[in-house]
């Protein structure tokens, strides 16, 4: 008969279950042990609320302006960091039930060495018996610890996967605002001259404080590039007036002047 999984038997996040392995390690001092069990609802608390990976404001930096100019592009880098996310969710979440599993063994094999213990007449099997029972703990102790991290470390993990979904629906509402279909986008491609001439602008203006000339023309390129991607997209004359002061400085620097003063509605 199948055994229903929901029968695991899992130890609860509690104070003492990120201390479990401290009570069969003698490399602890008898002072710290008192020290460790005296905070050790200080020390739950530094298990539980070290934050892990990112919180709101440190993912909208990612997509800041500068780098992600479009709500396009802010999109299509948010799906991406949401995926890897999830998909690190999926790995810790067979990991845990493998976790679970090792403990049953664990907790059978404890039983059945427990039993041999008792059973045996010779004294130095039975010596070497509990010495192997006692790792056998020390390893189990350590099963408590490392399951408590991955529940805590699964709580983190989908906090980040609902904090990109909320950045994405509200990505999502404002693309719809602007006209754009459900194909477009989730379409990578469809928005990408848009964000390339923003984004290649905002990088060329790292050239002034540049001093390889490799990095300066590689920056004047994409700068050219996106620029002439833009014209032959037949997009420019919209792209001029969301422009920033900046980037029509550098367009005009670039030789594209007329188009900025053709095109800008200031």
């Amino acid at each position: 008969m199948e055994e229903n999984k929901n029968e695991l038997m899992v130890p609860e996040l509690s104070e003492n279950t990120y201390l479990a392995p401290t009570g069969n390690l003698t490399i602890f001092k008898e002072d710290d042990i008192h020290f460790l069990q005296q905070n050790k609802q200080s020390i739950a608390k530094v298990y539980k609320h070290t934050w892990m990976w990112r919180t709101d404001a440190q993912k909208r930096s990612i997509i800041s302006d500068y780098f992600y100019p479009t709500a396009h592009s802010k999109f299509h880098q948010a799906i991406l960091e949401q995926k890897v996310q999830l998909d690190q969710a999926l790995q810790l979440a067979r990991g845990f039930e493998d976790q679970k599993l090792n403990m049953q063994i664990v907790e059978v094999q404890l039983e059945q060495m427990e039993k041999k213990i008792e059973e045996e007449k010779d004294p130095l099997e039975k010596r070497i018996l509990q010495l192997e029972l006692k790792k056998k703990e020390i390893a189990y102790s350590f099963m408590k610890y490392e399951i408590a991290n991955t529940k805590t470390t699964m709580e983190y993990r989908m906090r980040e996967v609902k904090g990109w979904q909320k950045i994405e629906d509200e990505l999502i509402e404002v693309m719809r605002n602007n006209g754009m279909t459900e194909e477009q986008i989730w379409s990578k491609e469809a928005g990408e001259i848009y964000n390339n001439f923003f984004m290649f602008l905002n990088n060329y203006m790292g050239v002034k404080q540049s001093t390889d000339s490799a990095e300066v023309n590689n920056l004047t390129s994409l700068a050219l590039h996106a620029i002439k991607e833009a014209i032959q997209a037949g997009i420019i004359k919209d792209l001029v007036p969301r422009a920033s002061d900046a980037q029509k400085q550098i367009m005009k620097e670039l030789g594209f002047g007329q188009l900025v003063e053709q095109f800008d509605k200031k």
